[in-house]
């Protein structure tokens, strides 16, 4: 199967701009996990996004979240727990990754 150049393009536009080690402790005032690896920076610009793996499970992350965002409301999508903020300023996606989880955090205004 031939991949095709416009495909090709899409991913050398929205390649990562963070090396794995260079996890902030926050994205747009939102708390990483602290052991975030693998971080994956989208967009800094809003809307933005940022990707990473964390060694906690996704039972711990979503307790992680839900302590320092206590305000936000979750729900079960799929295998996907969902923290969003009640203003719909933020989403924060966690799911099963390995032994880990992967948080996928997207930042609207």
């Amino acid at each position: 199967m031939a991949i095709k150049k416009s495909c090709l393009l899409l991913l050398g536009i929205s390649s990562p701009v963070l090396a794995a080690t260079d996890c902030p402790e926050q994205f747009h005032q939102l708390p990483l996990a602290e052991n975030a690896s693998y971080c994956h920076l989208f967009d800094d610009t809003l809307p933005a996004t940022l990707s990473y793996f964390s060694a906690l499970t996704p039972a711990q992350t979503l307790a992680f979240y839900q302590n320092r965002l206590s305000d936000a409301s979750t729900s079960q999508s799929k295998d996907r727990q969902v923290l969003e903020d009640k203003q719909g300023r933020w989403v924060v996606v966690i799911s099963a990754d390995g032994q880990g989880s992967q948080v996928d955090m997207l930042v609207k205004e």
